[in-house]
């Protein structure tokens, strides 16, 4: 009974501290804090050039930008130490595109040994820290032309990992919440103890409580916002971990408990690639005021430069 009384009582301060109106402190802040993107694509093609999104992340105050691919030599020229490069993304598109899901899980398919030579050659020179973004499961991104479910736990997937692992290394995933998802998740980080594991858009259709558990327990597992806000909603409403009204309870209960696994991201793709500085404005003011001073530096920046040896 007395757990139960403690249960309640802890939930019920978790829902009443989510609710709690930002103060003035707190709005202030939000506005000023340099921002980390840590899910910030340009291919270099259509609306996402260089070009475009260099003066959007100047303007915005995001001084760290990366995360994800493609890779490119001119966003590396231009951000110099603060590009956070990455591998793989655009190859392991081009493997989807030319053998299917099955050549996704095959560690000798010719396409896959090319990435792994291409991203030595990037840990060894330390342009790229890790890879990313691998689509391992998106089948509900229903229409899209690069729709798959795998498993994430799969022997090309691992190699990706031996090899981040020999660098210190990251592999951000976008692999969608199921039972398996999560048991693969949990066993990659277990196997693979020196490689941080960033979950694009804090893994779609996960919960809270799913994530808490991935959390507690392991060390290295961590979860990039993006594409959980309004702008990302089709409605243009709502959000899966805040809206315009704030963060939504159980996430910012989830946030508070475990402050040093999240990441921001915008993720200026697939047609809001125009969309950027609504997407950098809606964490300023909806996602990081409805949080602490202490905790909007650590998420908006500080878990980044740690996670990615960065320089402030």
């Amino acid at each position: 009974m007395k757990f139960q009384i403690a249960s309640l009582l802890l939930a019920s301060f978790c829902a009443g501290s989510s609710l709690a109106q930002p103060t003035r402190e707190d709005l202030a802040f939000a506005q000023k804090v340099p921002i980390a993107d840590l899910h910030m694509h340009v291919y270099g093609r259509g609306g996402s050039q260089p070009a475009v999104l260099l003066p959007a992340i100047k303007r915005n105050n995001v001084r760290w930008a990366g995360g994800v691919g493609n890779y490119l030599d001119e966003m590396a020229a231009k951000l110099g130490e603060n590009y956070i490069g990455t591998a793989g993304q655009l190859e392991y598109f081009l493997i989807f595109r030319d053998y299917g899901p099955s050549g996704l899980i095959d560690p000798e398919n010719p396409l896959l040994l090319k990435l792994l030579e291409k991203a030595l050659i990037g840990f060894e020179k330390g342009t790229v820290k890790g890879f990313g973004e691998m689509h391992t499961d998106n089948h509900n991104d229903l229409g899209s032309k690069i729709a798959r479910a795998i498993r994430a736990d799969n022997p090309a997937m691992r190699k990706m990992f031996q090899l981040a692992s020999r660098y210190d290394g990251f592999v951000q995933i976008h692999v969608e919440s199921s039972p398996q998802a999560l048991e693969d998740i949990l066993r990659l980080a277990l196997d693979f103890p020196r490689v941080n594991i960033v979950l694009s858009h804090c893994m779609p259709r996960s919960t809270p409580v799913q994530l808490a558990e991935l959390f507690a327990n392991r060390p290295n597992i961590y979860c990039e916002l993006s594409a959980t806000g309004p702008v990302h909603d089709v409605n243009g409403k709502g959000g899966r971990v805040f809206t315009r009204d704030g963060i939504e309870p159980r996430w910012k209960s989830l946030i508070v408990r475990f402050p040093d696994r999240f990441l921001l991201g915008t993720d200026p793709c697939c047609g809001l690639e125009n969309r950027y500085d609504e997407m950098v404005n809606e964490l300023r003011n909806h996602f990081l005021p409805a949080l602490p001073v202490d905790l909007q530096e650590k998420i908006a920046f500080k878990n980044a430069v740690q996670l990615f040896r960065l320089k402030e």
